[in-house]
């Protein structure tokens, strides 16, 4: 049997859960995420015209930096121990450099075109496609990607930027992993590591 992968997002404030489609109309606010979860599958398989049990949930947790809510940290919840080990390890180092610089934070809402609105910033991992990444990308929404490479946080932004390179300029596909971008873009990036791509 095929599966068809739908993704949401659960925003944790305190006993608060947020669970929101990202590429389905879904929306919920409820304490019970479980029951929140099967909802969300159910509105996945009826957008799509199959059978819940078609469907297989990508989830990705949401934890308000600070009492603002207006920068929203992202961690996929990998079922793979390894992987969620690795990333729940990076957070606390990501959050820590957010909440330290708001010269960074400014210069992420500026790349991402955020403004003085809700920024959303997701650590990936070099083995994440970029497809894993665009597909994180709601509607008007404002989101930057942290990855780790030897000590530093390098940032990616998916932005229609006037003359920033494309995905296929840089003879890159969906299928490709965040780490190749960050490698063939290194050089292009500006002193605090971000850099923005065009042409979603």
């Amino acid at each position: 049997m095929k599966t068809h992968e739908a993704h949401v997002t659960q925003r944790i404030s305190g006993e608060n859960c947020v669970t929101r489609g990202i590429d389905v109309d879904f929306t919920t606010d409820t304490g019970d995420r479980a029951a929140a979860l099967r909802n969300a599958t159910a509105a996945a398989a009826a957008a799509r015209g199959i059978e819940p049990s078609e469907v297989t949930l990508k989830v990705y947790d949401e934890t308000p930096l600070d009492d603002s809510s207006s920068v929203i940290v992202r961690i996929y919840r990998d079922p793979e121990n390894d992987h969620l080990d690795l990333r729940n390890l990076m957070v606390p180092r990501l959050t820590k450099a957010l909440a330290g610089d708001p010269d960074l934070v400014s210069a992420l809402r500026d790349a991402t075109g955020a403004g003085a609105g809700e920024l959303v910033v997701t650590m990936a991992l070099p083995d994440d496609r970029l497809s894993d990444c665009l597909v994180q990308i709601g509607d008007d929404q404002a989101v930057a990607f942290g990855m780790l490479d030897n000590g530093r946080v390098r940032w990616r932004v998916f932005a229609d930027v006037p003359g920033a390179p494309t995905v296929g300029s840089l003879d890159l596909t969906p299928a490709h992993p965040l780490g190749e971008l960050v490698r063939v873009t290194a050089r292009a990036e500006d002193g605090r590591g971000i850099l923005s791509v065009s042409d979603r």
